[in-house]
């Protein structure tokens, strides 16, 4: 008897697929291997007129389409490199889509190489600067995925490669470029949108848009409150539905924490590093911090700086001790009813102050964002409350006022001696954000002592900080105005 010969059935076209990128097709029913590979669902059928669909690429897109060139300045996405990453994000979905051209994948990698970014370079500076004070990316994961970036068929690795590029800018002397560019809002509404499809949600979504977030409140742009509250959403999801599947474990636990640890310093952050101090806490009590335990943010011995993960915990740990201080500003400053007294979050701020100042003392690591932070949320509080009454200054509250303002101007002139010998370039920009907008109140207070030699170096620092993050050119404008004020 005969060997029996396998049947194969075959379709009488290329799929969609195929055709669409003019590549072979073996036409496998139910699915060619090119599909099965890619998991895609593989579609033979034809279109409308009755014609299989075989789009040509009759313009290819060319590198130098992508990037629009601004001379000495940092390069930016050209309009045509934004259209098309939109077209394809939108029909990402779509596997029939009639787009001509790359995938998003191919596209991503396209503008990368536009860019001519050089990945070891741009991965070192990333992580001498911006993963110092915000780590949630682990520096193994990072270079290990760059490793293979050939196989980056979704395109996940280059869309964060260019994120970092975007994250690692610092503002240029042109005036007519702002921080507001072309490839950070074309990454900002591509997360917005990867944010809001439907499907299971990934931790590393969520690393992109705490990238996007810390971006954009170290550069002034008021939609770092937006990025944030997408965040938010996004954490909670990412948390239920690992719940529901039993797969806690499933990522790294500690880029969780991390995360969590990111979410809970930005809102403090962004709150803080306002000019009215009237935005809302995302993140009010520890209940509501997502990806971490209620109480795993208490100030106590134990705190370790162990690596990025102790110092992250310890700016979040400071972060949610501030939390009242904030939402007491934010009544003051709309007029609404306190639920606690004046004293009463006076007390508890300079009580957690006091404790955190006690650690430092042998705990030199202490002495940065943490401690910065809890001295600006004081001096907010206590100038706020000095410019609200209506009388002479109670002596209590006279000696507190001028307590907080001597330890603001030692910090603010301590910093500015530290960055003179060390640079400024790879400091914390929380550490940096909280003394600089601690100067501010300090500044109003007309009958606090400060030279002219203090207000001098005060400006100067403050000059270099707006050179790296352009939030600075806010508070630099708003420290002259000040300056001026107090000589009337």
């Amino acid at each position: 008897m005969s060997a029996q010969v396998p049947l194969t059935l075959k379709a009488q076209r290329p799929c969609r697929y195929c055709a669409s990128r003019k590549q072979g097709c073996d036409r496998l029913l139910p699915t060619c291997s090119r599909c099965t590979s890619k998991s895609l669902k593989c579609n033979y059928s034809v279109s409308r007129d009755g014609h299989a669909i075989t789009l040509q690429n009759k313009a290819p897109v060319q590198n130098s389409d992508l990037v629009e060139f601004r001379g000495s300045c940092s390069p930016d996405l050209s309009t045509k490199g934004e259209s098309l990453l939109f077209r394809l994000v939108c029909d990402s979905d779509r596997q029939d889509a009639e787009y001509d051209g790359p995938s998003l994948s191919e596209l991503l990698l396209k503008i990368l190489g536009a860019f001519d970014i050089d990945i070891p370079n741009l991965l070192d500076s990333y992580l001498a600067s911006v993963h110092r004070w915000l780590p949630v990316l682990r520096e193994e994961h990072i270079r290990q995925k760059c490793a293979h970036l050939e196989n980056d068929d979704h395109g996940d690795v280059a869309r964060l490669l260019l994120t970092l590029y975007v994250v690692v800018q610092f503002p240029c002397d042109h005036a007519a470029h702002s921080m507001n560019t072309r490839l950070y809002r074309t990454l900002k509404r591509l997360f917005v949108i990867t944010q809001s499809s439907p499907g299971i949600k990934d931790l590393d979504i969520l690393q992109y848009g705490l990238l996007l977030g810390a971006y954009e409140c170290s550069q002034g742009l008021e939609s770092a409150y937006d990025t944030l509250n997408h965040c938010v959403s996004l954490a909670r999801m990412v948390e239920v539905q690992s719940y529901k599947s039993n797969d806690l474990d499933s990522k790294d636990p500690k880029e969780r924490l991390l995360c969590g640890y990111a979410l809970v310093a930005l809102d403090r952050l962004i709150a803080l590093s306002s000019m009215d101090y009237c935005l809302p806490l995302l993140l009010p009590d520890p209940q509501s911090f997502p990806l971490i335990e209620e109480h795993d943010l208490e100030l106590d011995e134990k705190l370790k700086a162990y690596g990025y993960t102790g110092r992250m915990r310890i700016t979040a740990t400071v972060a949610r001790l501030v939390s009242d201080t904030m939402a007491f500003l934010r009544c003051c400053q709309l007029g609404r009813t306190q639920q606690a007294d004046y004293v009463a979050v006076d007390s508890s701020a300079q009580a957690s102050l006091g404790k955190l100042l006690r650690l430092s003392e042998d705990k030199a690591f202490l002495n940065c964002e943490p401690t910065s932070m809890a001295i600006s949320a004081l001096m907010a509080l206590r100038s706020s409350h000095d410019r609200r009454r209506s009388g002479p200054r109670d002596s209590k509250d006279a000696t507190a006022l001028w307590s907080i303002a001597s330890m603001t101007l030692e910090m603010c002139l301590s910093a500015s001696e530290f960055i003179r010998y060390h640079g400024i370039e790879n400091l914390s920009f929380i550490g940096l954000c909280c003394v600089w907008r601690a100067a501010l109140p300090l500044v109003s207070l007309k009958e606090f002592q400060i030279s002219a030699q203090e207000l001098e170096t005060l400006r100067s620092e403050l000059q270099r900080f707006s050179s790296c993050w352009a939030i600075g050119v806010t508070f630099l404008q708003q420290f002259d105005q000040l300056v001026y004020l107090r000589n009337f």
